[in-house]
């Protein structure tokens, strides 16, 4: 093919209806998918900051609500007598030592349990 073939080639293209048409369609195609992304984008970003907000305001909820949130009298007595009867007294705790093994101390105000003989202590606390 030669130049002046090329020529005409081209020109019979350019000036044919059907490639206006063809060229019009691919720049609608093209204007289309590049807003389509712009959308996307933008969307995707409302999203973050809508996402971040609604952790943020949930947070802070459950912050205050956490800190405000007290006990009713009955469900507190409830708790109360619960967690004391989990726990043992001094005679009890003592009556679980053979006797006369251990006894309480005051040490800087706190109750302390010692043992008489090192091995007693041994058999149960290793």
């Amino acid at each position: 093919m030669n130049a002046k073939d090329l020529k005409e080639l081209l020109e019979q293209t350019l000036t044919d209806s059907d490639f206006e048409t063809h060229d019009a369609g691919v720049r609608r195609a093209a204007l289309r998918a590049f807003r389509k992304n712009i959308y996307r984008r933008k969307l995707a970003t409302i999203s973050g900051i809508a996402a971040a907000l609604a952790v943020t305001t949930i947070g802070s909820f459950r912050t205050k609500h956490a800190s405000m949130a007290t006990l009713p009298p009955r469900l507190a007595e409830e708790r109360a007598a619960a967690r004391a009867s989990r726990s043992l007294s001094d005679d009890q705790l003592l009556a679980v030592f053979p006797p006369g093994s251990c006894y309480f101390a005051e040490v800087e105000g706190r109750k302390v349990l010692v043992f008489k003989d090192e091995k007693v202590r041994q058999m149960y606390f290793n």
